[in-house]
């Protein structure tokens, strides 16, 4: 009862700590939420002060156009299209002293009503000028035309930023201009055309680069798009990066852009926006990261911070104290209850290892390394082997290793031990042994030893998995693998030999035709002794299963296309099918056996002909792989306008016993052996116009033996 009691007062005392902690950080959050708030509405003050001196720049510019378009001077140049502008009494006297009496404006220029430039006076080095009728603009500038058509109420089109880049005197990056253009009225009252001056705005756009109201906090100009007008870092303004932008920047602020006014607050940043400009829209924004509002604040109050801090120490100081008190009041009944409870559970954990030993299905031992015996077992160990040495004490098996153990299974087991205690925990699989029973047998069993430490003692348990009925299912399975596999040969000895055997009758069936010509009968008995040769390779094939190699020696891959078709020519399956070939006009050499090859290219075409149903076309293409010296390749494409191969089948093609016809499925299973053999490559897919397509690649070669062989039976 007064543990229970003890621990309630700890629990309200924490929950006092807890309280005041969260009252002091709520204090100092709101705390730091005010001086932010300050901080950042003192920025906006200032940034409103500075789009303040904006707007009258603006302002002037815009009343110096209007001004200029009213002049008698400028109507009567442009109320007169064909008399040149410059000729106009006391236009160039006026608008040259209006240039120097207002060093803001750059450029006047008069533009007629088609937007044709009639007069131009701008600055020229430290003075001013009027250009002469022959360098005025001939093209019209209809763009400044519709700016003053476009103008609101007070008449004046602004344009957006540009970068005159005809001033070459001036440094590239000064050259960012605005245009304000007034429509001029003639005397009889119809549109004469326009008047149009050009203002630098760097000098604006400086206000905003040096606007700095806080440490690390950003400026920029931007219009109502997101484009920067004016930007710390030159090189991210518009007029020389048009892909940057404050949208694409800070995403989480673009609503500012076309807002023109306002304040958002992101995770890492606040952006405050103030209008400058409606037409065209300039907005000016400061961007404040958060982490720099966070330190001025708590650098402006840091004695009230402090203050709140050192209330919460004390505070939490004297109620830990307090919890500390009571706890070493109890600790000790604490620690009686606790090793109670201790002691419990290790009852509970021996009980249940105990019973998990007992009913595993394994023989597990207990090896004491110490004396090399068994020193405890599980009943299942106990009912195969023998239960205990001879006069052993109760409760110790004391069986030796040896009893276990014989021969160089005995060797092992001891390695086994040996391994298992250097490695200290990780299992150690010894693999198949044999191991004693009561009756004198053997039993196979699969060991595993694990080394573990039992308090000051370490111990090696042995896991011993009965083999017996998995060596016996073993031996079935081995005795069933060998009779499939005896079908499944002869199945593909038959599979192979019946291409041949059918070429042979069908060619026999044509010499034995009445009238057939000796010559033709003469090219039928060759196909039926190139047949027959077939036949004999694949019985040597057959009779070097067990260790295929290929003869070292080069054949004409083009001789043994020709012969594999030579034997189909007949075939029923390849009578309506048509073969293309490329490549193969002249002998080319690779390594390898004619007739191997000819077997393959022979189960490739009648793979084709009957995925076409008998009608269609064959390409075979011929190409060096790999460069053209030594020690390249040579790839033989063989493709079909058939319906082509299944996407989920074209992985398992080249499996042995695949097939989705009425065949044993050796067939591309044996040519990609013979390809393997030769040390090739074989690859099936399928063409982007449809039809199948098998690649065959082999090493170059050069002419042998093979090419008297393979001569005679092509000819």
């Amino acid at each position: 009862m007064r543990v229970r009691r003890n621990i309630l007062l700890v629990l309200l005392f924490l929950g006092l700590m807890g309280l005041e902690i969260a009252h002091g950080v709520s204090r100092l959050d709101n705390l730091q939420l005010r001086h932010e708030e300050e901080l950042l509405a003192g920025i906006e003050r200032r940034q409103h002060d500075l789009a303040s001196g904006f707007r009258p720049l603006l302002a002037s510019s815009r009343e110096h156009v209007a001004y200029l378009a009213r002049l008698p001077a400028v109507v009567a140049a442009l109320d007169s299209p064909g008399a040149p502008a410059r000729g106009t009494p006391g236009l160039a006297a006026q608008l040259l002293s209006y240039l120097v009496a207002f060093r803001g404006i750059d450029r006047v220029r008069l533009l007629d009503g088609a937007g044709v430039e009639r007069f131009r006076c701008e600055r020229i080095g430290n003075g001013v000028g009027v250009l002469p009728p022959d360098l005025l603009d001939a093209e019209p500038e209809r763009a400044l035309l519709e700016l003053a058509a476009g103008a609101g109420e007070d008449g004046v089109g602004m344009s957006s930023l540009v970068v005159d880049h005809r001033r070459v005197e001036i440094p590239e990056r000064d050259r960012q201009v605005l245009h304000f253009a007034h429509a001029v009225t003639g005397t009889r009252g119809e549109r004469a055309g326009a008047a149009v001056i050009t203002v630098y705005a760097n000098p604006l756009l400086d206000l905003v680069r040096g606007f700095v109201p806080l440490e690390l906090a950003e400026s920029f100009l931007v219009d109502a798009s997101g484009n920067y007008l004016a930007h710390s870092d030159r090189a991210r303004e518009s007029a020389y990066a048009p892909a940057s932008g404050f949208a694409r920047d800070y995403p989480e602020a673009a609503e500012l852009a076309t807002a023109g006014q306002g304040t958002r607050t992101a995770a890492d940043a606040a952006f405050i926006a103030t209008s400058v400009s409606e037409q065209p829209r300039w907005i000016l924004v400061t961007r404040v990261p958060s982490r720099v509002t966070a330190e001025a604040a708590a650098e402006r109050f840091q004695d009230e911070y402090l203050w709140v801090l050192a209330t919460i120490a004390a505070i939490t100081v004297v109620l830990a104290g307090a919890a500390l008190f009571l706890l070493r009041l109890s600790e000790r009944e604490f620690r009686l209850r606790e090793s109670q409870h201790l002691l419990a559970r290790i009852a509970r954990e021996s009980e249940k290892y105990r019973a998990l030993l007992e009913g595993a299905a394994d023989m597990i031992l207990i090896l004491d390394p110490a004396r090399g015996v068994v020193s405890e077992m599980n009943a299942r160990a106990r009912k195969a082997l023998a239960a205990a040495a001879p006069g052993t004490a109760a409760g110790d098996v004391g069986l030796p290793l040896a009893q276990v153990f014989a021969g160089a299974d005995l060797a092992r087991a001891e390695q086994g031990v040996r391994d298992a205690l250097g490695a200290m925990g990780p299992l150690i699989a010894v693999g198949d042994l044999s191991v004693s029973t009561r009756e004198g047998n053997a039993i196979p069993v699969d060991a595993r030893f694990v080394a573990m430490r039992l308090g000051e003692e370490r111990v090696v348990q042995v896991a011993l998995r009965d083999l017996t009925r998995q060596k016996e299912m073993e031996r079935q399975l081995r005795v069933a693998e060998r009779l499939g596999a005896l079908g499944v040969l002869t199945a593909g000895v038959a599979h192979e030999i019946n291409n041949p055997l059918e070429g042979i009758g069908n060619y026999l069936a044509l010499a034995e035709r009445q009238g057939t010509p000796e010559e033709k009968r003469g090219q039928y008995f060759a196909q039926v002794r190139r047949g027959l040769e077939r036949i004999r390779v694949i019985v040597r094939d057959l009779a070097a299963f067990g260790r295929p190699r290929a003869e070292a020696t080069s054949a004409d891959i083009a001789g043994a296309v020709r012969a594999a078709l030579g034997l189909l020519e007949a075939h029923a399956d390849f009578r309506g099918v048509a073969v293309e070939l490329r490549g193969l006009d002249e002998p080319v050499w690779v390594a390898g056996e004619s007739a191997r090859l000819e077997q393959v290219f022979t189960n490739l075409f009648l793979n084709a002909a009957r995925a076409m149903n008998g009608s269609g076309r064959i390409f075979v293409t011929a190409s060096r792989a790999n460069g053209a010296g030594p020690g390249g390749a040579v790839e033989v494409v063989v493709e079909d306008d058939g319906p082509g191969i299944p996407p989920e089948n074209i992985d398992r093609v080249f499996d042995p016993f695949f097939t989705t016809g009425g065949g044993s499925g050796l067939g591309l299973a044996i040519c990609y052996s013979i390809i393997r053999i030769h040390g090739g490559s074989m690859s099936a897919g399928n063409r982007p116009e449809g039809g199948a397509r098998f690649a065959v690649r082999l090493p170059r070669g050069e002419p042998g033996t093979a090419m008297e062989r393979t001569k005679g039976l092509t000819a």
